[in-house]
């Protein structure tokens, strides 16, 4: 067979792999994210305030100085992104993390191929898709945590293939493009920059430890170099649009000063253990089971140093999430990243049974992916919704009131549960258009200005959510809302446990 045959029969290969990788992400993401078609709309409060944010940016508002949310700025750029595609729904949303998967998914394999043969890598990628998304860290999906998962991927891929050649070094480009992907992190979320940093941390004392102090030197200002190029865009869109103080003051000052807990030491060790792994029951131990295996087993990794090395990322990637003590169940999502050793190591030891599955190919596909769809439709976080019709969530028959009488609203006390999106209903003229996790003490602002909208009836409707131990009277804050509002409904959600109510002002 000639060269250019032989290279023809592989190009195909890689687009029938890559098109199977596409369809295991759309599958995930149809049946695992809220965003998908077969739902009304996204429950979850920090999708449609990312979401809402991104409308507004599409509207001439800039983030942070007329419009807030804690969260970075390529986060929201995405969002708008997504509502340039359709701006009533999440579809743009929803094609977005199909791409990101399926980019996850190809990274899995990537990594799969240094270890294992690459007949497997199809089967590791899937296997880790169905864990991460199933894991109840996953919350439905559209998470920052998600969006930065890739960037974990390839940064992870880049890593184990120098393990494997250390001598070669890491060329220039790779050191470059891996601080554009932390600068994306940077500025999706930067306190996902743990995996950096001790990606950083253990190349550079690798390189240092062949005693080439000038190459650790050149590796460490092209990661920054590769920083810096991924952070010009939004310094040009925030001296441009007069913002750079209001930006420095929205996404790091309130995250490192106002967004974080005193948590003793004894406390995260007992999360950790009643938590994150009981609440997660497959993915963190098929990821702790990979790390040990890989620090174990004589054949993956060459020294003492590299295994150090990996397990110190993993460690980086896991403090830095929680560092600041504040705790939410997605933020653990990022530490799917490390699932695939957990999958390298499973295949490993189950090769033998593995190829003699291989053998019956169509009897043993079908029933894969029986099996597969099974597992991720029973296990999907999004599992009591299937099947819901529009009327059973509140949002949707509170907004059908806001949207016949063509009225303004305003969320008051707690954050965006999809109102605004649902409704059409044009954002009031506030910067503060929801609440956020902070101290009434520590950032006033955030509660005064919605409440002098309510005091000025500068609104039409007012929508309200209590629930989970708590009743209406715990949040209404103001004595204007009762003053000047007159509750229309009362709604009760069971799935998540809220009551939705809504207001309406007094002529």
């Amino acid at each position: 067979m000639s060269p250019k045959m032989i290279g023809g029969k592989e190009k195909r290969i890689e687009v029938r792999y890559l098109i199977f990788l596409l369809a295991v992400s759309t599958v995930l993401m149809t049946f695992g994210s809220m965003t998908s078609f077969l739902f009304p709309m996204h429950v979850g409060v920090d999708q449609n305030v990312f979401y809402t944010l991104g409308k507004s940016i599409l509207d001439g508002k800039v983030m942070y100085k007329d419009i807030y949310d804690q969260k970075g700025p390529l986060l929201f750029f995405m969002h708008t992104f997504a509502a340039m595609i359709s701006g009533k729904n999440f579809l743009g949303i929803y094609l977005l993390q199909i791409l990101n998967f399926t980019f996850i998914l190809y990274y899995t394999g990537k990594i799969s191929e240094l270890y294992l043969d690459k007949k497997y890598r199809s089967l590791v990628a899937a296997a880790c898709g169905l864990i991460i998304v199933t894991a109840f860290c996953y919350s439905r999906g559209d998470n920052a945590e998600e969006f930065c998962m890739g960037f974990y991927m390839i940064g992870m891929y880049h890593l184990l293939r120098y393990f494997k050649n250390p001598e070669k070094g890491v060329s220039n480009g790779v050191m470059i493009a891996n601080g554009i992907f932390a600068s994306c992190i940077l500025w999706i979320k930067f306190t996902l920059l743990g995996f950096y940093i001790g990606w950083c941390l253990v190349i550079g004392l690798s390189i240092m430890k062949r005693k080439d102090f000038m190459s650790a030197v050149k590796a460490a200002l092209l990661f920054l170099l590769g920083i810096v190029i991924g952070t010009i865009p939004y310094l040009i869109y925030f001296i441009a649009t007069d913002a750079m103080y209001d930006f420095y003051w929205g996404y790091f000052y309130t995250n490192v000063c106002m967004y974080s807990a005193k948590v003793t030491l004894l406390r995260r060790i007992q999360v950790f253990f009643t938590e994150d792994i009981l609440w997660n029951p497959v993915m963190m131990p098929v990821i702790l089971f990979g790390l040990g295996y890989f620090v174990y087993s004589k054949e993956e990794l060459d020294s003492k140093e590299q295994k150090a090395g990996l397990v110190f990322i993993a460690i980086c990637s896991y403090v830095f999430v929680f560092i600041g003590g504040t705790r939410y169940k997605y933020y653990l999502q990022i530490i799917g990243a490390f699932t695939v050793f957990g999958a390298i190591a499973i295949v490993k030891l189950m090769q033998g049974i593995l190829a003699k599955w291989m053998q019956h190919k169509r009897r043993t596909l079908s029933i894969a992916v029986a099996a597969y769809l099974a597992i991720l439709i029973v296990f999907s976080n999004c599992a009591p919704y299937y099947f819901k019709p529009a009327d059973y969530y509140p949002q949707v028959r509170i907004s059908k009131i806001i949207k016949e009488n063509h009225g303004t609203v305003l969320n008051y006390n707690f954050l965006d549960a999809g109102i605004y999106l649902m409704s059409g209903s044009k954002l009031p003229d506030t910067k503060f258009f929801v609440r956020q996790n902070f101290i009434r003490s520590e950032f006033p602002e955030l509660l005064e200005e919605p409440e002098e909208i309510i005091k000025n009836k500068g609104v039409d409707y007012v929508v309200m959510r209590y629930g989970r131990g708590k009743d209406l009277d715990y949040y209404i804050e103001t004595p204007y809302l009762l003053e000047n509002y007159s509750e229309v409904v009362r709604y009760y959600e069971p799935i998540d446990d809220y009551h939705f109510v809504l207001f309406q002002v007094k002529k």
